[in-house]
């Protein structure tokens, strides 16, 4: 397998018309007297990449429950495609365009070729019309040769592929990926950042990336969170939150890119 390598960073702006697909709006969560999340503000825009850094234990993936509905906020809201979401179901969420790959990568025990199949059958109208996403997505991430294997027996590259492709079943415009890049070799985190890219400017789907390892998403990304004390401590392009001396102290240390 050949090294891909991304940008080093990459520089996206906006026309001030153009308004947020998601929103998160002083958003606080605690669990008992354990605070998780302090008046959380965020802003992922129309075909972007945001990375949400912070040491484990930070509220990442707290955020990422919140946003699938799978638990509910204390307070604050969540709007996305100028719609308040905070109360709403998951099954909702997801027919809104709202698509998910956890840290788990969990996938059920069948062929790669059924794992899509089982989705699209309850997200897409028309066996005709479910074919083609499956077939599509199988050709796009490569993964024809594997569409007989059981998942149970890929490896951790394989599965992340497989699940990505997963994701964009219901054809979102938002996808959430918690630590995607997690237990991945070097070689397999390049592919799956150039499949994160792809994505984006095929696809044309904002992606919020979860990671505490700096360097799995600092390249992809158009704009970065760093969380800390239960706070966005730090926000900004990838250079200006290196620069940062709070996120520094705090988060990143000696890290250069």
């Amino acid at each position: 397998m050949s090294v891909i390598r991304v940008k080093r960073f990459r520089i996206k702006s906006y026309k001030k018309s153009i308004k947020p697909l998601l929103i998160i709006k002083d958003v606080t969560k605690s669990y008992g007297s354990q605070p998780v999340l302090d008046k959380i503000n965020m802003q992922v825009m129309p075909a972007s990449i945001v990375g949400l850094l912070g040491p484990n234990g930070s509220g990442k993936s707290t955020i990422f429950n919140l946003l699938m509905g799978i638990i509910k906020v204390d307070s604050g809201k969540i709007i996305y495609n100028n719609k308040e979401i905070q109360n709403e179901p998951v099954t909702l969420r997801s027919k809104l365009g709202i698509s998910v790959m956890m840290q788990e990568r969990s996938l059920f025990d069948l062929s790669c070729e059924d794992n899509l199949y089982s989705i699209a059958e309850i997200s897409v109208k028309g066996q005709q019309k479910q074919k083609e996403i499956v077939e599509r997505l199988i050709r796009e991430f490569g993964i024809d040769s594997l569409r007989k294997q059981k998942a149970r027996n890929l490896s951790g590259g394989q599965r992340a592929k497989l699940c990505l492709a997963r994701t964009l079943i219901n054809e979102p415009r938002l996808v959430l990926l918690d630590e995607a890049t997690s237990g991945l070799d070097p070689l397999t985190v390049q592919e799956v950042s150039r499949l994160i890219l792809r994505l984006q400017s095929f696809h044309h789907v904002s992606l919020l990336i979860t990671s505490h390892i700096v360097g799995d998403v600092m390249k992809v990304c158009d704009k970065l969170y760093v969380l800390g004390d239960h706070k966005v401590i730090e926000e900004g392009s990838p250079q200006k939150v290196l620069r940062s001396a709070v996120a520094r102290e705090m988060y990143f240390g000696d890290y250069e890119g």
